[in-house]
């Protein structure tokens, strides 16, 4: 079976990764482009549905499936990928829950102007978001890669009817541009996200305090994120956000800390933000797999798992 995947970030790649141990003919397609949702996510997996602590009712099967996979692309490359890590967030302990457990504010204190009390989010866990280059690589040495646009025209459309079995988009927030799927009612939503550099702040913990302070690697590095915005001209870094964050890590933090990097990215959102793996309406060859929004690391495993159990 032939299937031609247009869109090279996460949905992609791992509907490429899975299509490719199920023996099917895969061509990856995408601009290569590094200024998507799925590159700039913290890559955190965590119960949380909303900031009352609310658990996602589908935490635990989505995680199953979420682990299998991206253990399964650990062991293949011999590199952890995946890892389990605690969450602190400052808030009441909520009682009896394999979700949470009390935090003394030991791991708090020493390091933020903060008072209690506080507590651990358990079951959590951490992808490290270079999976996108390491897999864009692997795809490109097998020969399996195309870096180019796809121009949604007639013509392009006819020829990608005639090469492949099916047509899998998974386009992100750039689906907007694909006019097969305009009937669909998706939103537009960006959120700004930052590099930080806290020398000392330990980097064995998410930080969940007014923004998440994830860490992404030694020296202090920790990916801070995120604003949520749905009204916006343009794609751009805020300066009201870089300005929120500057004043609340000066007055909460007790360690120097500096910036290095502020970007702003747009998410593929639905109305209503589900998350959908379906056909198009008049060509049931062409499947589209989008709108993850916020929780695409959790969420892309069983979207392409649904997927790949509606062809094979």
């Amino acid at each position: 079976m032939k299937i031609g995947i247009v869109g090279d970030g996460l949905t992609g790649l791992l509907l490429a990764w899975e299509l490719r141990k199920a023996s099917c003919e895969v061509t990856l397609i995408g601009d290569g482009s590094l200024r998507i949702a799925s590159v700039e996510s913290a890559g955190i997996l965590t119960p949380l549905a909303n900031k009352k602590n609310d658990i996602l009712a589908d935490y635990e099967p989505l995680l199953d499936t979420a682990l299998d996979i991206y253990q399964d692309i650990s062991a293949f490359f011999g590199q952890e990928l995946i890892r389990p890590v605690p969450i602190i967030k400052q808030g009441a302990y909520p009682g009896t829950s394999p979700y949470f457990e009390e935090q003394s504010g030991a791991a708090v204190t020493p390091f933020w102007k903060l008072t209690g009390p506080f507590m651990n989010i358990l079951r959590a866990w951490q992808v490290n978001t270079g999976m996108i280059r390491l897999l864009r690589r692997h795809f490109e040495a097998a020969g399996l890669y195309s870096r180019r646009t796809v121009i949604w025209e007639q013509q392009q459309v006819r020829r990608l009817l005639a090469d492949y079995d099916y047509i899998f988009c998974c386009e992100g927030a750039a689906v907007r541009k694909n006019p097969l799927f305009a009937h669909m009612p998706f939103t537009r939503n960006k959120g700004d996200v930052m590099q930080v550099r806290i020398p000392g702040l330990p980097g064995d913990a998410v930080y969940d305090l007014a923004y998440k302070l994830v860490p992404v690697g030694a020296d202090g590095l920790f990916w801070l994120g995120s604003s949520n915005i749905w009204r916006y001209e343009e794609v751009l870094p805020a300066a009201a956000f870089r300005k929120d964050v500057e004043e609340y890590l000066s007055r909460t933090l007790k360690l120097p800390y500096e910036i290095l990097r502020h970007t702003s990215v747009e998410r593929p959102t639905i109305a209503g933000q589900q998350a959908v793996a379906v056909s198009h309406p008049e060509h049931a060859s062409i499947r589209i797999i989008n709108g993850l929004g916020a929780r695409g690391y959790l969420k892309a495993p069983a979207l392409v798992r649904e997927a790949l159990a509606a062809i094979l």
